[in-house]
């Protein structure tokens, strides 16, 4: 037979269960008590996140708008990861460029194909002028070049307002000394610059097309070259000029125009 005192206890707990559930599940004047748990996996982690609310019992339940703001906000966080992850790739695989305001309204831009390459691989440059207005623009000519030794191909700048040279490490105070031969020097076949020279640059609106005042032709200010290392010579007789692959090390690509704007980039040889 069972105590009567272990009767009593247990009906006592019976009390207080049926108690806690009506208690639970009750509504106090025109609030209540809900508990909402909710769990969302992203990159294979979960959050889970539990939260008390007291709200009013009209409008109606909010377990579904709780929902739906956790959802959205986990959804939010997720898309912004990807498009940092995203711009940081694109940038790397795309290689480096640079453009700066220039002198009269001009724009002087430089690129290159890549910023890392192995000794013996070319590395492509580009270096451009284009007029930064949306009418004609006419420019005089300054010959301030802010560096010595800038080239467009083997022939130099020739009708050409901008130019590229290459030297070892980042030390620009050596660069009008020190400026590696990009091209043979010997004999090549080049265009002749006017008797006159060239006072001026007239640039069609929004172009880089440009008549080289004397020349009476619009040309692209546009050049693109591509070199895999440099030459030594013994400054008289070309035929001693030898040709070297870029040895592993850091180069800096350095532009500019005759306005005197120059433009830095830097290539790693490995």
């Amino acid at each position: 037979m069972r105590r009567p005192e272990n009767a009593a206890v247990l009906a006592i707990i019976l009390i207080l269960l049926a108690g806690v559930s009506f208690f639970a599940g009750q509504s106090f004047g025109n609030a209540r008590t809900v508990t909402q748990t909710s769990t969302s996996i992203a990159s294979q982690t979960t959050i889970r996140s539990i939260s008390t609310v007291v709200v009013t019992t009209n409008p109606p339940p909010i377990t579904s708008t709780l929902t739906s703001l956790l959802m959205s906000t986990i959804t939010s966080t997720l898309t912004s990861t990807t498009t940092v992850t995203t711009s940081s790739s694109t940038t790397m695989n795309t290689g480096t460029g640079r453009s700066i305001p220039a002198f009269g309204n001009l724009q002087l831009t430089v690129s290159l194909n890549a910023t890392s390459v192995k000794s013996g691989q070319g590395v492509k440059i580009n270096v451009a002028m284009a007029n930064a207005l949306s009418s004609p623009n006419q420019v005089t000519s300054a010959n301030r070049w802010p560096l010595v030794g800038l080239v467009d191909y083997a022939c130099g700048t020739v009708y050409y307002p901008m130019g590229v040279e290459m030297l070892r490490g980042t030390n620009l105070s050596a660069a009008s000394s020190s400026y590696l031969t990009l091209f043979h020097p010997g004999p090549q076949s080049c265009p002749n610059e006017p008797s006159s020279g060239i006072p001026s640059y007239v640039f069609k609106a929004d172009s880089q097309l440009a008549i080289p005042e004397n020349t009476g032709e619009y040309l692209s200010m546009n050049a693109t070259l591509e070199v895999n290392g440099y030459w030594t010579w013994n400054g008289i007789d070309p035929n001693s000029a030898v040709h070297h692959f870029f040895e592993p090390g850091i180069y800096t690509l350095a532009a500019g125009d005759e306005w005197g704007d120059p433009v830095l980039l830097q290539v790693t040889v490995t």
